[in-house]
């Protein structure tokens, strides 16, 4: 009985490459394919690399006047193969893995970082997050795997993928957060869609958990604001009770603040207030209700009155 041979690596990424240059790939199985090996995405990311620069021979050769005018022609799987085994003697430049394997990034707690991306799409991370992208010729692909990004989409078409949502979108700005298993994705202009036919356009957000994502159809200029005040370095509240302020507000600390009396917990808070030192904050509550604070051990303890502060 005859065996049958496994085809190699590059076999492998040469046939996955044809067919998305085709448009004939099956784009999830690609990347299941892709993201289960390192090994294959580093292949991939070489043959992607041969294939572009034959492309760009090939586009000299037709616009050099000496040159005998040809019809342009895709290059075939063998053809690939071919130059890939020449060319992986001699080493590729990164190219191919720019664009095609994935970069990442990551920002520590009260950290925020900038990552502008080709066609002038800007990626920004907030505190505490983690994320990884492409940056191909088909658009950026994100995956925020942790914490809250905004990306802009200056032109071409992006994607975005946490571990509950998978959407395309449209030129525009949009901000995401993943909270344990829930992601919010709010449209702040352009559109997004999801392979349910889930379709959400600008001021609407979508909430997407385990099984079920709903749509709130007009999310007011509350959630604007925080999106837009986070970029600057901005908490912005707006009536929040205490204990839900907090929560949020040590996202950005190293040093955690805790409510010392429950009876502060329902105390609801607006303003403005820097986000990685809330001096101004502690200021405003005790201005405003008589809250006091004490460190003890890794916490700043909030409370309502100074006989309630025990030694630390």
């Amino acid at each position: 009985m005859e065996r049958t041979q496994t085809p190699s690596l590059t076999e492998q990424a040469a046939t996955w490459l044809v067919a998305l240059d085709g448009g004939k790939a099956d784009l999830p199985a690609f990347e299941a394919w892709r993201d289960r090996d390192p090994r294959n995405a580093a292949t991939f990311a070489q043959v992607a690399a041969v294939w572009t620069n034959l492309s760009d021979a090939r586009s000299l050769a037709s616009t050099d006047p000496i040159a005998p005018s040809q019809p342009a022609a895709r290059l075939s799987r063998r053809h690939l193969l071919q130059a890939a085994s020449v060319m992986g003697m001699v080493g590729v430049g990164l190219t191919g893995t720019r664009l095609w394997a994935r970069s990442s990034a990551t920002t520590a707690v009260g950290e925020r970082r900038t990552i502008l991306l080709r066609e002038g799409t800007r990626l920004d991370l907030n505190t505490d997050t983690a994320v990884e992208w492409t940056d191909g010729a088909d658009g950026a692909r994100v995956w925020l795997n942790r914490g809250e990004i905004a990306l802009d989409i200056a032109r071409g078409d992006g994607a975005l993928t946490t571990a509950s949502v998978q959407a395309g979108l449209t030129p525009g700005r949009y901000n995401a957060r993943v909270q344990g298993p829930t992601s919010t994705v709010l449209v702040l202009a352009g559109a997004l869609s999801a392979p349910n036919a889930t379709h959400v356009e600008a001021g609407q957000q979508l909430t997407a958990g385990v099984g079920k994502a709903t749509i709130t159809a007009d999310v007011g200029d509350t959630a604007r604001d925080r999106a837009a005040g986070w970029r600057r370095g901005e908490i912005v509240l707006s009536g929040q009770p205490l204990d839900a302020v907090l929560a949020d507000y040590n996202r950005y600390l190293t040093r955690k603040l805790a409510i010392g009396d429950p009876s502060l917990r329902a105390i609801r808070i607006g303003g403005r207030f820097t986000s990685n030192d809330p001096d101004d904050f502690l200021a405003a509550l005790h201005a405003s209700f008589g809250i006091t604070v004490r460190r003890q051990g890794s916490l700043t303890v909030l409370y309502s009155q100074p006989h309630k502060i025990v030694p630390a």
